[in-house]
């Protein structure tokens, strides 16, 4: 299953760069819109990274699952946290996004 979750991270990973480039792409060079695309083109793959070290940790923990370091759950649970904002941020920054190119696509 582990596999399947790593496919799924490169998966998600590579929609939310793609997506966020390709919107950003429609805005004009230098805009708001077209600069915090490039950004959320990056945070889509942090994302993908952080959920692969959050992995990471859920491995490690399972091969002690009564023994492991407190700070392993910690590490795993903030990584877990940041790669959920992330895609929150890259989600909703292409539904905002969207509904501003198609609002400029109506004034014109």
């Amino acid at each position: 299953m582990q596999i399947l979750d790593y496919a799924y991270m490169v998966s998600y990973g590579t929609f939310a760069f793609s997506l966020a480039l390709i919107i950003s792409r429609k805005f004009e060079d230098g805009s708001f819109w077209s600069n915090s695309g490039h950004l959320m083109s990056i945070l889509g793959i942090l994302a993908a990274c952080c959920d692969a070290i959050e992995n990471a940790f859920i491995l490690a923990m399972l091969t002690d699952p009564s023994g492991f370091p407190d700070l392993w759950a910690i590490t795993h649970s903030y990584f877990a946290l940041v790669k959920y904002i992330f895609l929150f941020i890259c989600i909703v920054w292409a539904i905002v996004a969207a509904i501003i190119l198609l609002i400029k696509k109506k004034s014109t």
